[in-house]
């Protein structure tokens, strides 16, 4: 094939179009937010994914050491505390009062870290009034990257000027780029960001 020499933007300097993944990352300098790479690209631009993902059988596991040590507690006898995890979703807390619940979940939250489950990836709901004078609370577990936490975080790798591409797909970002080393960079940069939700590197294509 021909070789096609262009010019693009100034911060993306010249290239030589000699491949498809030449010729793709050209119009990503001349059109950032073009359309996705043709899949003859895909197959041969190295990417990555970045995700946020709770392994629930860990929060399961959490769960249950919870409830024994609550079960074993002096403070908690006769309690009528109940740790409910209905559908994987949302853990449910209810318990004899407010200072209880609240003792329920630091319980929780020291056997989830444990676990090496972030409790990044929770979303408490406010402590409310339940039947019979008791209190109770919801905790949501979130799984997969919220659509503008996604983009959120595809305006950082931009805005960092590394040499790849991001884009949202669905609760996930794919960030693709012709060096290995750009794609180490974004892990970096992501990393020490300190994110509001955990954050894990997948799915390593070359």
């Amino acid at each position: 094939m021909r070789a096609r020499r262009w010019t693009a933007r100034q911060d993306c300097g010249q290239w030589l179009a000699t491949s498809p993944v030449d010729a793709w990352l050209g119009q990503i300098c001349e059109k950032p937010a073009a359309a996705s790479p043709p899949e003859e690209v895909r197959k041969s631009v190295p990417s990555f994914d970045v995700v946020s993902e709770v392994d629930i059988s860990e929060v399961d596991n959490a769960l249950e050491q919870t409830r024994r040590e609550v079960q074993q507690r002096y403070d908690f006898k006769g309690s009528k505390t109940t740790i409910e995890f209905p559908e994987k979703k949302v853990v449910q807390i209810v318990s004899d009062d407010e200072f209880k619940l609240k003792a329920v979940v630091e319980v929780l939250q020291g056997k989830l870290a444990k676990r090496k489950v972030s409790l990044k990836s929770l979303e408490y709901g406010k402590i409310e009034p339940a039947a019979g004078g008791l209190a109770r609370q919801s905790i949501q577990v979130l799984q997969g990257l919220e659509k503008d936490d996604a983009k959120e975080l595809v305006k950082m790798i931009k805005a960092a000027k590394i040499r790849v591409q991001a884009q949202v797909q669905e609760s996930q970002v794919r960030v693709s780029g012709k060096k290995r080393d750009d794609l180490q960079a974004v892990i970096q940069l992501l990393k020490g960001a300190d994110y509001k939700r955990p954050l894990q590197f997948v799915n390593m294509r070359d």
